[in-house]
């Protein structure tokens, strides 16, 4: 059922329905949903929000998919304890948002790394290889672009940029 659901998350592919909204509170939205899996794994979530960040035109739904997706592979790769920190900071010209999401855990294989985001890699026994395909996807869909720093045993590190995108810019990029 779950690999099912998977696949047609994967093929829909939708267009995002954008709404003003304010990426830390997407990401807060996005704890709370996984907060009894951090607490089953004894992790600590460190937050360091920017205090200064713009609203943006966003598929709320959509960034919290990616944020779930990204969050459960970082639980997945600690055991037991660590640390999951995320941040947020826009650009000194406030013309994008990035969030990077790093956790402790147990790393990616070099040989791996640039396959992540391919539909249907997986190193985990019981993934589809459709979380992160799906995310890569969705941030590309919202003119984003999305990047991972690894080093075995050493963690994870996910930054995602976002253009700060207002009403009328959103008219432009869809004309071009």
């Amino acid at each position: 059922k779950h690999i099912i659901q998977d696949l047609l998350e994967f093929s829909r592919d939708r267009p995002p329905s954008k709404t003003m909204s304010n990426i830390n509170a997407i990401i807060e939205k996005t704890l709370s949903i996984l907060e009894n899996e951090f607490r089953l794994k004894h992790l600590n979530i460190h937050k360091d929000f920017s205090d200064e960040m713009p609203d943006m035109l966003v598929d709320s739904s959509q960034l919290e998919q990616v944020f779930v997706n990204i969050l459960i592979n970082a639980v997945e790769a600690m055991k037991e304890r660590g640390t999951i920190t995320l941040k947020t900071s826009s650009g000194p010209d406030h013309k994008k948002v990035t969030v990077e999401i790093t956790d402790t855990g147990s790393g990616i294989a070099p040989e791996n790394v640039g396959r992540i985001f391919e539909p249907f890699f997986s190193t985990k026994s019981k993934g589809t290889g459709l979380g992160l395909a799906v995310s890569y996807g969705i941030v590309r869909n919202h003119q984003g672009d999305i990047r991972v720093n690894s080093q075995p045993g050493q963690g994870t590190c996910f930054t995602i940029k976002f253009p700060i995108l207002q009403r009328t810019d959103s008219k432009r990029a869809e004309g071009r």
